[in-house]
């Protein structure tokens, strides 16, 4: 589960930097900054 939780974020912050003006990356960077900073 913890592997597909770290696939998940990195394509999420692929999707987000795509998106930069979506307003729901912008509410998941706020709140789930943990997501962002996956190496």
């Amino acid at each position: 589960m913890e592997g597909d939780c770290h696939v998940y974020a990195k394509n999420r912050i692929k999707f987000a930097i795509n998106r930069k003006s979506d307003p729901v990356s912008r509410f998941e960077a706020e709140f789930f900054p943990d997501l962002f900073l996956v190496p």
